[in-house]
This record gives structure tokens, sequence and C-alpha cells, in this order.
């Protein structure tokens, strides 16, 4: 069966409550149907189902908010994983394993990795690492920071207790904002670099502007302007008064035996030998740190790097597997023998592993996920060496301006009390006191030389990468502008061919005669509405109709269109809603289902719950379970 990217099916849902399962279903690839009377716990499990991918339930239900815990046994993609949630709160984190549901029964609590419901500095997120399973971009936003998984449900699923005008569910704190950033991600129209080159951007911008502030403050420090300063050249000065200092200390070794009685205040307090032995053992100390510092960084990025190929090889052999069959072993690696045939091609020929296919997905997605973990480790381990190699490199240069300010010192002194009270030898003393302000002095300009270079050249890579951006942007959303009617007309030509459909179950003389003579049709994602003939208000049984048509538009654009991110999976909770007629209930159910068998060979899901069932879909092949009612509820408490 083909699985395009993301694909997000369910294959069984679990409930718990007080330790006993209340609740299990399986589903299958296509149409869904959940049949059942009123009340008797169909929303039930929409409700656990959706929770369990990791919506926020604001309305729950009251025996399905009493439950403990929800698993979902998923494909993501060509992968099975596991997933389950606590029914305690709406931040609730995400456990996955990755693996199917009895698998997990057999390790226990091993295998299972947590993931809280928000992004933290130190953890990613339950939706970022379903992302990740699910092959699409992670995607931020002004509107919304970091795209979740409930955003996604909020379209993924029609809820029933959201007006017939919503095309979204209802939430609280909503905006046209949001629901565009989210329609433009699941119509394939959010580029993948696009939204993060923005990021940048204003990132990169607001560096600019405060490197070329920073640039301005260092000029009028040094009453320069914008041209070039050498560090290298100060540095050289700096050396030269060193060497005058040493000429000048020799000069008064050479006059020690003078006998001159010069006093000297706070010679008492000179530096002493101690100090500079202390200075080089601290000095030592440092460049050891720094080399093995050197080291651990070049190791880990080493590391780093090797992952990364780890992690490419993983998606490599998954994209290969796709396509190739893998090889079928008739001999032995190991004793050489002859292996027996396997009884099932779909099972392993050398280890007779069930469904091997689906086996093998699930281990590559488990060893990407672990090494994914790895690499996080590593890159912060990686950061934390560099900060600390920069505070190194900075002590060592404090260290060594010291030691060389005190052994001028010790060197003074040290003469100083052998002298003859000789002015010449005055003056050198004097001679030595003024060049060692001048080093000094010298030594905070070149720090601010060095910075005013690194600022410039940081603010002229800043600029460049601002210019880039800039156009890097401008070409991606001129390209989706251009992508976007096309995907609109697909949209609205499946949803006039659904009301096509829907013509002879129409009551409503008014609808009726708008829905038979469509000149336009149209949809604002963002403004939460639908248009026909410039009319946005119909019937409340008409708008639900209309809510449907466009949804499962959407879902059969993602099976005709690779490029788009719905994750051909929809979930219409309650058809009929607004007093809908009977007729009109069973027709959309045969329209999805004719719309479902089309494209068999697509993996792809619909869940529909309904209180009134079409003959064509009250079987097994699109039923899913007994029919509900009030003796026979979904959820066994």
């Amino acid at each position: 069966m083909i699985s395009y990217n993301p694909t997000l099916n369910i294959k069984t849902l679990h409930a718990f409550k007080n330790a006993k399962e209340v609740l299990y279903m399986e589903f299958h690839n296509g149409l869904n149907v959940i049949h059942g009377s009123n009340g008797s716990g169909k929303t039930s499990v929409i409700q656990l189902l959706t929770y369990a991918l990791g919506a926020t339930v604001y309305n729950w239900k009251e025996e399905a908010g009493s439950c403990d815990y929800v698993i979902a046994e998923i494909y993501a993609n060509e992968s099975t994983i596991t997933i389950g949630r606590e029914i305690k709160e709406s931040s609730a984190s995400m456990n996955i394993f990755f693996g199917d549901y009895a698998e997990s029964l057999k390790n226990g609590k091993t295998g299972w990795f947590n993931y809280p419901y928000s992004i933290s500095p130190s953890r990613e997120s339950f939706s970022q690492k379903l992302f990740e399973i699910l092959n699409i971009p992670e995607a931020k936003s002004d509107g919304i920071n970091n795209l979740t998984m409930h955003q996604i449900l909020r379209v993924v699923y029609n809820n029933q207790s959201s007006p017939a005008t919503s095309i979204f569910n209802d939430e609280p704190f909503d905006s046209a904002i949001k629901r565009e950033f989210v329609s433009n991600y699941l119509l394939g129209l959010y580029d993948d670099n696009l939204y993060s080159n923005k990021l940048e951007l204003i990132k990169k911008d607001k560096e600019l502007t405060k490197t070329i502030s920073e640039l301005k403050g260092l000029y009028l420090l040094v009453d320069g302007s914008d041209t070039d300063f050498s560090f290298s050249s100060t540095e050289e000065h700096i050396e030269q008064l060193q060497l005058r200092i040493d000429l000048l200390i020799n000069s008064i070794e050479e006059k020690k035996n003078i006998d001159l009685s010069i006093n000297f205040k706070n010679e008492t307090k000179a530096t002493s030998p101690i100090e500079i032995v202390k200075l080089k053992k601290d000095l030592l100390f440092l460049e050891i740190s720094l080399k093995q510092l050197d080291y651990n960084i070049s190791d880990s990025t080493s590391f780093i790097e090797e992952l990364k190929q780890k992690i490419l090889a993983i998606e490599d052999s998954m994209k290969f597997g796709k396509y190739y069959k893998a090889k079928e072993f008739d001999t032995c690696p190991s004793c050489f023998s002859l292996l027996k045939s396997a009884s099932d091609e779909n099972n392993c020929s050398l280890c007779g592993t069930h469904n091997a296919s689906n086996s093998k997905n699930m281990n590559y997605a488990r060893m990407k996920n672990e090494i994914s973990i790895q690499l996080k480790e590593s890159s912060d381990i990686l950061a934390k060496h560099e900060k600390e190699k920069e505070k190194i490199a900075l002590a060592i240069k404090e260290t060594k301006k010291n030691l060389r300010a005190k052994i001028n010192k010790i060197s003074i002194i040290s003469n100083s009390l052998n002298s003859d009270n000789d002015s010449s030898l005055y003056d050198a003393y004097r001679e030595v006191g003024e060049l060692e302000e001048k080093i000094n002095s010298l030594s905070q300009l070149s720090k601010i030389y060095l910075q005013i270079n690194k600022l410039r050249e940081l603010r002229n890579t800043l600029q460049d990468r601002v210019s880039h951006l800039e156009s890097e942007i401008d070409k991606k959303e001129t390209a989706l502008l251009l992508k976007l009617p096309k995907i609109q007309e697909k949209i609205t030509g499946y949803m006039i061919e659904i009301l096509s459909k829907d013509l002879e179950n129409i009551e409503d003389p008014h609808d009726k005669a708008e829905f038979s003579n469509i000149t336009s049709i149209g949809f604002d994602l963002a403004s939460n509405r639908i248009i026909i003939n410039n009319k946005v208000s119909f019937s409340e049984s008409s708008m639900y109709y209309l809510n449907n048509a466009l949804h499962i538009s959407l879902l059969k654009l993602s099976l005709t269109d690779k490029a788009v991110r719905f994750p051909r999976l929809l979930i219409l909770d309650g058809i009929e809603n607004g007093g809908m007629e009977d007729i009109r209930s069973k027709g959309i159910q045969k329209t999805i289902k004719e719309i479902s068998d089309e494209f068999d060979g697509i993996r792809h899901q619909v869940i529909v719950t309904t209180k009134g069932i079409n003959a064509e879909v009250d079987n097994s092949k699109y039923r899913v379970g007994d029919k509900f009612t009030s003796s026979n509820r979904s959820l066994k408490m």
C-alpha cells in the first residue's frame, strides 16, 4: 500500500479507568463508521482518540473525562508506534513507544520515552517528536509560536460542538493569523525554510542594529570613525615598550653598586616572588585546561558528525526499502545451511519475523529516536565546552597581563633596594613607571580595537546575511503565491462535486436553488467561512454539510497531491449535526465511501460517527464495532 508523507492513521484505541480497560477499538484503512444512538458514547470515543493524538479537549464528556489513561497504536508514515497520555489536564505529556501495542505490553515500562506538552530549552515537546517521526518540518509562527498537534487536529477533526460556520474547531484566544498559518502549513504552502528564514531575518536584523549601535559607541570612546583599527600594531607597540622597560631594568642592575637612598612609597607592599610563582602555576593550569577542552571539542564535533551521518544513513535505508524489496536469504550467513522458504512473503526469510517490513520500519524509527537523543545531548555538551573555552582564553590573557606587570614591579623593587642616590637612576625608575602606565593604557586600547574589529566583521557578516535572507524570502513567497490559486481551484472543484451529489437530498428550496446553480464558490480558512455565490449564510443543516464537504475535499486533496501535509486522516464527529435530514447524512456517508474506495491503494483514514448509518457502509469493511446504544455503551465502565 502506498503511504504519502505524512500519513497518520489509528490502528487501535485503548482507554483505562482504575487499571481496567474500558474501551478497545480497532480501526482500518479507509472509511471507519462508528454507529450508535444519541448519548451512547460515540463522541467519547472521538474525544479519547484525538486527545491521545495530542489534542486539547475543552469540554470532556463525563465518561471520557473520568478515564485515567488512553493509548493509541498508530501508523506514522510506514512505522507503527504506540502513544499514551494520562487524562488529568489539557497540557499532559505524551509517552511514546517505538513499536506496536503488543510489544509495548511485553516491555512494560522499558522502551517508553516521555515528551512534555510544551517545548523547553532542554527537552523537545511531543508535537516536535511526532513531526520528526512523520518527517514533516517543525514550524513556528508569530501567532502561535510553535505549531502543535493540537493546532493540526483543529482542522483534521471536525468537532460536533463547534458552530456550523467554523471550519476550525473553536478554542480560546483564537486568531485569523493562527488559522491562516495552520492552513498554509497543511496545504503545503509552508516552505520548509521560509519561516525559519523569516525568524532568522528578525533575529539577524536585531543583531545588526545592536552591533551598529555598539560600534558607534566604541568609535566615540576612541574618538574615531569607521576606519581601520590595527590590533596587531598596538600589541607590537606594547612589546616595544616592554623591551624599553627591560633595557632600563638592566641599566638599573648595572648601577646597583651606586649608593642611593631613595624612599619608594609602598615598596614593602611590592610584589613578592611567591606571587609570581602562583601566577605561573595558574597560567600553566589554564593552558593545560585549554588544550584538554580543544581535545574534547574536537572529539565532540567528530562524534556529532558521526551521529548525523548515522541519521542520514537510516533515512536513506528507509527510502531505499520503500522502493526495493529486501534480499531474501536462502542460506544462513553464519553456518551456511539452507534455509526453509518463508511461509508468508511478508515474513522475514532469515528469522521468520511476521510482517518484516513493518518491523523494520519500527526498528528504524526506534534507532533514529535514540540517535536523535544522543545528538541533542552531545550538541549541548559541545556548546558547554565552547563557552568554557572562551572563558579560559580570556583568563589566560588576563593572567599573562598580570604576570608581566608583577615581573616588572619585582625587578624594579629588587634593584631599588641596592641602589645609590643617583638622579639618573631615579629618572630610570620614573620612566619605567611611565612606560608601565602606557602599557596599561595600550592594553585597554587594544581590547577596544580588538572589539571594534570583531564588531566590524560581525556587522559585515550580518549585513550580507540579512540581504541574502530578504532575497530568499521574497523568492519563496512569490513562488507560494503562484501555487495558492491552483490549490484553491482543486479544493473548490472537489466541493462542487460533493455538493452536486447532495442536490436531490436538499429539502430547503432556497439552499436547493443556491446549490443547483453555483456560479462561484470559495473558502477563507483564516476567516473561518465558506462562500457560495457571494453568500455565507445558509440553513444550519446546509452549513454543516458545506463544512463537511470542505473537510472531505481537504482529505481528497491530500490523496491527489503528495506535497500537501494534511495527514491523510479525517475525523467527522456527528455528521448529521444541525438537524440535518437522515437522507442527507446517509448521502454524505456514501460520498465519503466512494472517495475512500477510489483511493483504496493509498493509506488514509476517515473516522465518522453517525446515528443513522447508510446501508452501503453497514458492514465489517466500513463499520467499526457494534452499534452503540444506551445499554451497550462505547465505554464499559
